[in-house]
């Protein structure tokens, strides 16, 4: 049996008022309009010296909801964008949720022996 294959994303942050941070995946996960999504990559190029920059080692500390395909041909299919749902492509009714409680991406610690 082969072992699993493992990715690390970097986080991103939602940014209010220059010091006011979360870590966040996508913009989707920051709260208010009063916040600013940064990506892990505009964060380690422009962001250095703000508290933020702690998000690119300290990564996502709570579960992160994603979309959930809701037509039954799709059988629930959890996902980050409606264009995965098969469902999607037949109906012009509502095939896709957003932020969905059943679907979430959660934090994972890994040992250095686990690959």
């Amino acid at each position: 049996m082969s072992s699993p294959t493992l990715f690390t994303v970097a986080a991103g942050a939602c940014l209010s008022g220059g010091t006011q941070y979360y870590c966040a995946l996508d913009a989707n996960q920051c709260a208010s309009r009063d916040t600013t999504f940064v990506s892990a990559r505009q964060l380690e190029q422009f962001h250095k010296n703000q508290p933020a920059y702690s998000c690119l080692s300290q990564g996502l500390q709570n579960k992160i909801p994603v979309g959930r395909c809701t037509l039954p041909n799709d059988e629930n299919l959890c996902t980050g964008h409606k264009s995965n749902c098969e469902g999607c492509f037949e109906t012009s009714g509502v095939c896709f949720e957003s932020r969905s409680n059943k679907c979430t991406l959660e934090p994972t610690v890994t040992t250095s022996n686990e690959v």
